[in-house]
């Protein structure tokens, strides 16, 4: 299981893990330090093996982020696939209110119903006036 030890690095501002293998429980080790990274403004962590369980670890971690602008979750060129699913669709609409305005979902396996569970919460924010940044989407 992966140690992450980020201390000293609370002005960290981009962290590539892309393509490490990470799996759930990685993420959940992860996701303590991210905590304290108040200036991380990007994050890939495409391509890990991440099932909703993992992504419900990273949108608690990241839904108190003030700096975040990109996130990375997607799967690139088939490899290791990240699986979002429908329940971890949902764990990601709590980041739609946070300071991202990219967020790339490619290749996660949401579903039909993955992707309406983001697209109602993002029609939801608008019709109420909520605050959300998010200007690119990729699913």
């Amino acid at each position: 299981m992966a140690d992450f030890n980020l201390h000293g690095t609370d002005r960290l501002s981009s962290l590539d893990l892309s393509k490490n293998n990470l799996r759930d429980e990685g993420i959940a080790e992860l996701s303590k330090p991210l905590r304290c990274c108040k200036f991380l403004v990007s994050l890939n962590v495409s391509s890990n093996f991440i099932s909703p369980k993992g992504f419900l670890h990273l949108s608690i971690a990241l839904s108190r982020n003030e700096s975040l602008c990109i996130l990375n979750v997607s799967t690139q060129n088939g490899l290791n696939r990240n699986r979002l699913q429908k329940l971890g669709g949902q764990y990601m609409t709590s980041l739609l209110g946070t300071l991202i305005q990219v967020l790339n979902l490619n290749s996660t396996s949401l579903g039909d119903q993955g992707v309406n569970v983001i697209f109602e919460n993002l029609a939801h924010r608008i019709e109420n006036k909520e605050e959300t940044h998010v200007e690119i989407l990729e699913l």
